[in-house]
């Protein structure tokens, strides 16, 4: 059904992005099935958050691309700890051993503190019990959820993500299927977030800022969209609290303020220092400002009794209709 309804779809030039959109859902969709159901059910949840634009925010959509990072250093740490056995079949590895319940363990012990999505499916697995003694095994009786979280948050480098949202928000591909709506950039921008929102377009008055970034300028066509500086894309990560500097980074206001007493040149050399990643982190902690998880109600139809694959189609089907991209 979703190979047949790709391929309808490909042969129409109608559609753009938000055929690709569709196509996009759909391939998750039918991969899911193909996996055990620890991972239909994260996607379920996943894919209902999507379709009912439950990232209607800027933090929130940021969010969703630092959590994919996030799940990428959790496989990672599976991959160097638990490997080969992570990946073996069921005749030579427990259910434990395997990745995607190693993958629920990690997530349960670790996955609030550094402000995942979608914790609670692998809070139910069936197997957490056995991955997570598997864990403790490897790792540590007494390994704590706190280190385990900065351990993780440390492993994801500040140049990967904040280069990650800028190529999604910069983009310039009339199709390309983003994670960052471009249009709630400026939104925020208008909120009172920026001293000055239209900061967040390319200005040729700014040429120097976009230099050495590819592209280093929008299209004609993209010209009233948003498109980002890195500069200003980290001034914006540090207000919303995604990023924050090292704690042996010097650079505070007191310290700006001397140093404009003292020598123009040394403020502007802390300046570019302030909009250097290199002296900067991810923070790890975001609960209380962003709700992670997904309506209650798909929670526990989801977690208590996976549906069929009829019935998974269904359920989306139905949520379809109701979806900005149909």
């Amino acid at each position: 059904w979703c190979y047949q309804t790709h391929t309808s779809n490909s042969s129409s030039k109608k559609g753009g992005a938000d055929r690709l959109k569709k196509e996009h859902i759909l391939n998750t969709l039918a991969d899911a099935c193909l996996d055990c159901q620890q991972v239909q059910a994260r996607e379920m949840l996943r894919l209902f958050r999507e379709l009912t634009n439950q990232a209607q925010t800027l933090e929130l959509q940021i969010s969703g691309y630092l959590n994919s990072l996030k799940e990428g250093s959790i496989d990672y740490l599976i991959s160097a700890k638990h490997s080969p056995l992570c990946d073996k079949d069921h005749r030579q590895a427990r259910p434990g051993q395997q990745r995607p319940h190693l993958r629920s363990a990690y997530v349960a012990m670790a996955g609030d503190l550094m402000g995942m999505h979608d914790t609670l499916p692998s809070k139910n697995d069936r197997f957490l019990y056995d991955a997570k003694s598997e864990v403790q095994r490897v790792l540590g009786a007494n390994i704590s959820p706190q280190f385990l979280a900065n351990e993780i948050m440390q492993s994801i480098d500040v140049n990967t993500f904040v280069n990650g949202v800028l190529a999604d928000i910069n983009n310039q591909s009339p199709t390309a299927d983003r994670t960052i709506d471009r249009r709630i950039v400026f939104r925020w921008a208008q909120k009172g977030n920026m001293k000055n929102p239209h900061f967040v377009f390319y200005d040729e008055d700014r040429e120097d800022d976009f230099k050495d970034q590819s592209p280093s300028k929008p299209n004609e066509e993209n010209m009233f969209q948003p498109f980002l500086s890195k500069k200003v894309l980290l001034d914006m990560l540090l207000s919303m609290g995604f990023l924050q500097h090292e704690p042996s980074y010097s650079g505070s206001d007191d310290d700006d303020k001397k140093a404009a007493g003292n020598n123009e040149e040394k403020t502007n050399e802390k300046e570019t220092n302030k909009a250097d990643p290199q002296v900067m982190k991810l923070k790890n902690w975001l609960v209380g400002k962003i709700n992670h998880n997904a309506i209650e109600v798909l929670e526990k139809v989801v977690i208590a009794h996976l549906p069929a694959l009829d019935d998974m189609i269904f359920m989306l089907s139905m949520l379809w209709k109701q979806c900005p991209y149909s």
